[in-house]
């Protein structure tokens, strides 16, 4: 495995580098949204009559869409409408956080990829004049090297894409889950 990262030339490092950031950053926004962090049941059910919004409740998005719209309680529809768009804008920026690096990230890798392999087939090509027999074969070896860059590049990049898009997906039915969540709140405050 070694050998292979060492064939591949000096972009493996970076492509190395880009892979485990990616799997952090994947496995941290899965962490972060999970349903029953974002819309804790207590919350989601309308939970008892009395229920405050403290500890675990007030942290989570709904948590805090429901404090922004209790806040605005009794001033009128439109002002616990606009608390509600403000909140929600926040917690979508919160729960796209990551994402736009996670993309880059998999835009990145197959072009580090390409990298690698230009810089291998320069080496490749560049070794080639000094040599006047059994290039070919040493020309095969060597084009085989460097295209192991591209193919890590490219290994990286497509698992990190599709996660960059599952993600976003996730991130889309949580805010509507919200704005169903909030929805009531704004037409009580509405009226008939």
């Amino acid at each position: 495995m070694l050998e292979l990262l060492q064939q591949g030339g000096p972009t493996m490092l970076p492509l190395g580098l880009a892979s485990v950031l990616a799997l952090g950053l994947i496995f941290e926004r899965l962490y972060a949204l999970r349903t029953a962090r974002v819309l804790p049941l207590a919350l989601r059910t309308g939970g008892s009559p009395g229920l405050r919004l403290g500890g675990d409740l007030a942290t989570s998005p709904l948590g805090r869409l429901l404090a922004a719209a209790a806040a605005q309680r009794g001033r009128g529809g439109a002002a616990v409408k606009g608390a509600l768009e403000q909140q929600a804008a926040q917690e979508l920026q919160h729960l796209e956080r990551y994402l736009t690096l996670l993309g880059i990230l998999a835009m990145v890798t197959p072009l580090l990829g390409m990298l690698g392999t230009v810089l291998g087939m320069i080496e490749v090509f560049s070794s080639l004049d000094a040599l006047a027999s059994g290039a070919g074969a040493l020309l095969a070896g060597g084009i085989g090297a460097a295209l192991i860059s591209t193919a890590t590049g490219l290994a990286i990049a497509i698992p990190t894409l599709t996660a960059h898009r599952l993600l976003s997906r996730r991130v889309d039915e949580l805010m509507q889950q919200l704005e169903t969540a909030v929805a009531p709140l704004v037409a009580e405050e509405t009226g008939p």
